[in-house]
């Protein structure tokens, strides 16, 4: 409005959206494209690549995806630095196997939410074993994983807790990764699984991403 109020919610036919969540600024030729995606709690929004692309988030009111993993799904910086320190890290374990015990590099992935780091590792040539706690979201990963990679996709799918797991359910593997990360680096107890997976599911001289973690801090007042 010309006088900067913000307008207040009438009847049902008047309603309005106020979007929060920052986008990317893009110049309006004509007619703009906006993609959407809700959950029971929140709207999401994203700008179409390009006239014929599909979103990268399931369509609007299909799915049970929780509200965070939409914009970490979108986080394209993150999730690039992860693909480049995976396709590194395979590169080095495939290598390290030619010298010493031919076969196909394996990955672990624990805690693998909507599959996206697995489906990375699989495009890189691993063989992937992909753990997640919630069988609502690894009815997601199933249905990513079999829309993305077929007819026999290289990734195998357990739902269970990465601690109650051992190496007889999971096997060894050469790269063991873990997106587990909220804002503090660890509260999604992303030290405790590492350390479990480190213990159970790790071959001589496996990779570990992350394997390191800085925390910045500051007092304020």
């Amino acid at each position: 409005p010309p006088d900067g109020d913000i307008p207040q919610p009438g009847a049902a036919e008047d309603a309005w959206l106020c979007c929060l969540q920052p986008l990317p600024p893009r110049r309006a030729n004509a007619a703009t494209k906006l993609l959407v995606t809700r959950t029971d709690l929140k709207l999401w929004f994203q700008w179409p690549q390009k006239e014929d692309s599909q979103p990268l988030l399931p369509p609007l009111g299909r799915t049970k995806l929780p509200p965070w993993h939409f914009k970490m799904l979108n986080d394209h910086e993150r999730n690039r630095r992860y693909e480049l320190a995976l396709a590194k890290a395979i590169r080095k374990a495939s290598e390290r196997r030619r010298r010493a015990e031919p076969g196909k590099v394996s990955v672990v992935d624990c805690g693998c939410g909507a599959g996206l780091l697995s489906l990375m590792a699989a495009r890189s040539g691993a063989e992937v074993s992909s753990l997640e706690l919630s069988s609502i979201i690894s009815d997601i990963t199933a249905q990513a994983i079999t829309d993305q990679i077929s007819p026999e996709p290289p990734i195998r799918l357990m739902t269970a807790d990465v601690r109650s797991l051992f190496t007889e359910q999971v096997g060894h593997h050469d790269v063991i990764i873990s997106e587990l990360m909220d804002a503090s680096g660890v509260g999604e107890s992303l030290l405790g699984v590492l350390e479990h997976a480190c213990k159970h599911f790790a071959a001589p001289g496996a990779q570990v991403i992350p394997c390191g973690l800085n925390l910045t801090g500051a007092l304020g007042w």
